[in-house]
């Protein structure tokens, strides 16, 4: 098996199944705090009754996120891989949930489907694409630092 296999392949099952855990955790904040997506979808208003529901979700969105991450290095990593190929493997993780979250979520589901559960009475839809690729761009940085934790945590297990 190549270095790039060893790296991909976890990658992307992990980065898939993470993502769908994700959708799962995203779908649910919209059903108990459709609130906290206000800021998201009006680009940039937000009521502070919302601040610890922000905090709440977030956190556990970058809690499965970050566990997917881990679990994709460590499984690179028992596989023989150096810290650098598991790193990039839990950066794989980071690629395809960015990718999901953007073409899946936010475009797909969002702009198109727009089910009622993702509508907050009196807003008016977001229906540029731009605030979402920013947001999928910001993803793809915040990413390194977090496979770059994965990869260390891989080490030591």
């Amino acid at each position: 098996m190549t270095i790039s296999e060893l790296q991909l392949i976890p990658g992307l099952v992990g980065g898939l199944l993470t993502s769908l855990v994700l959708f799962a955790v995203i779908w649910a904040s919209y059903l108990f705090a459709m609130e906290i997506w206000l800021s998201e979808i009006t680009e940039g208003a937000q009521t502070s009754e919302a601040t610890g529901k922000v905090v709440f979700w977030t956190t556990l969105i970058i809690a499965v996120l970050l566990a997917g991450s881990i679990a994709t290095a460590w499984w690179t990593a028992a596989r023989g891989a150096s810290f650098w190929s598991s790193t990039l493997s839990a950066y794989w993780v980071q690629v395809v949930f960015n990718v999901f979250d953007l073409v899946v979520i936010d475009i797909i589901v969002y702009m198109f489907i727009y089910p009622k559960v993702m509508q907050i009475p009196g807003v008016e839809p977001l229906h540029a694409y731009w605030p979402h690729v920013r947001g999928a761009l910001m993803g793809f940085v915040i990413g390194v630092p977090m496979a770059l934790v994965a990869g260390a945590v891989s080490r030591l297990a």
